[in-house]
């Protein structure tokens, strides 16, 4: 080689050469360390079960009135369970022996029933001759375990009464780190 000849053409304004990369000193001088986080897997904390793009806590053992077990959904960051479609009804049903609370309620303008978590309120499916309000007391619903030979149809009753209840909450993402050499440019 002769006087200002380059071994080798110099990369265009953008690009960087490989070769070149392979050199630590380039590395350190002509490289910036960049960190991605990446959703790794979705899942649910312990004691919940995964459905569709929900997490749902049965709790069989321990029986609350229906705003103690709402409290108890939010500690978790969570609410009563909405259910949206009749295959989210059944699966809810095929897990829970007896009956349990869920979100609707008609609790501040009677028949005009809401959820917790704010969802709309597009699918119901009453027991025969419900909601019927008895006694003017009934502003709470729960479904009908696979137990019972109404199994996932809706009944209001006394908020006070104790039941079994769901939570229902959104996924947890996990986080994967990876690290990235960029050239600067």
């Amino acid at each position: 080689m002769t006087g200002g000849q380059n071994p080798k053409p110099t990369p265009a304004p953008g690009q960087w050469d490989q070769q070149s990369f392979s050199n630590t000193a380039l590395l350190k001088t002509f490289s910036i360390y960049r960190c991605f986080m990446f959703p790794a897997d979705s899942h649910c904390d312990n004691g919940y079960l995964l459905y569709r793009d929900f997490c749902y806590h049965f709790e069989t053992e321990t029986v609350k009135s229906w705003q103690d077990a709402e409290d108890h959904c939010t500690s978790e960051q969570g609410h009563l369970v909405s259910f949206h479609s009749e295959e989210e009804l059944s699966f809810l049903t095929a897990h829970m022996p007896a009956e349990a609370w869920t979100g609707l309620n008609d609790i501040h303008v009677e028949n005009q029933w809401v959820y917790t978590d704010g969802t709309p309120v597009d699918f119901v499916l009453w027991e025969p001759n419900q909601p019927d309000n008895l006694q003017n007391n009934e502003d709470c619903v729960h479904i009908r375990g696979m137990n019972h030979q109404n199994a996932g149809k809706l009944n209001d009753d006394i908020c006070t009464a104790s039941k079994e209840y769901v939570c229902k909450k959104g996924l947890t993402l996990s986080l994967v780190k990876t690290s990235m050499l960029f050239p600067l440019t």
